[in-house]
């Protein structure tokens, strides 16, 4: 997601999945277990310890972002560790369910989280939009939602997914450029302290403010 961003306004940093893909020893998948997360979150650290030292960066305004897999684990780097996290973009992920995520969850209150689905995504459909939903009010986090009517057209193929694979129940959906800009009207608007809206037509995306 960070390198389809504009370059203008941010340094971005994108990580590569700690294990190999099922489909192609070329491309790489985020694991799941317990264990994947933790040296996930190492590698996203050592990440932006190498960029500061290289580049000129406010460590205040650090976010990260994922897309399907990588949604759930920025969620579950960033709400445990809110205090170095500006923010989080989820795009086609679900809550991280069962992996210590809430550990944090009292400072984890006040760290801005998007996320994001597209309406072609199986892995973040209507249950796991919903599942989102009650736990993120339950938990009193500042959680927005944005949903998008998935247009062909307009979609991104960064992700490398196959759109064959849209009945498969995994597939994480589509990267729609209206997305992106959500993402970053989300960002510009925490950095500059202003309230920048998300969506530019409403008619097609519904946006969701969760109760805090």
């Amino acid at each position: 997601v960070m390198h389809s961003l504009s370059m203008r306004n941010y340094a971005a940093v994108a990580l590569r999945g700690n294990r190999t893909s099922t489909r192609s020893k070329q491309l790489y998948r985020w694991g799941s277990s317990l264990t994947d997360y933790a040296l996930n979150e190492e590698c996203v650290f050592e990440a932006i310890e190498q960029i500061a030292s290289s580049m000129s960066i406010d460590l205040t305004k650090v976010f990260l972002g994922g897309f399907g897999k990588g949604a759930t684990v920025a969620q579950w780097i960033g709400l445990r560790n809110p205090s170095v996290i500006a923010g989080v973009v989820a795009c086609n992920g679900p809550f991280p369910s069962n992996k210590r995520a809430l550990a944090q969850w009292k400072h984890a209150r006040g760290l801005p989280v998007l996320a994001m689905q597209s309406s072609d995504s199986n892995r973040f459909g209507v249950d796991q939009v919903i599942s989102t939903m009650k736990t993120a009010h339950c938990a009193g986090l500042n959680y927005r939602l944005v949903r998008f009517q998935t247009k062909p057209s307009e979609s991104l193929d960064c992700i490398g997914e196959d759109r064959s694979d849209a009945h498969d129940p995994e597939f994480e959906g589509s990267l729609d450029v209206e997305m992106l800009k959500a993402a970053n009207r989300f960002m510009m608007g925490i950095v500059t302290d202003s309230d920048i809206p998300l969506v530019a037509q409403p008619s097609v995306q519904e946006t969701t403010h969760w109760p805090q």
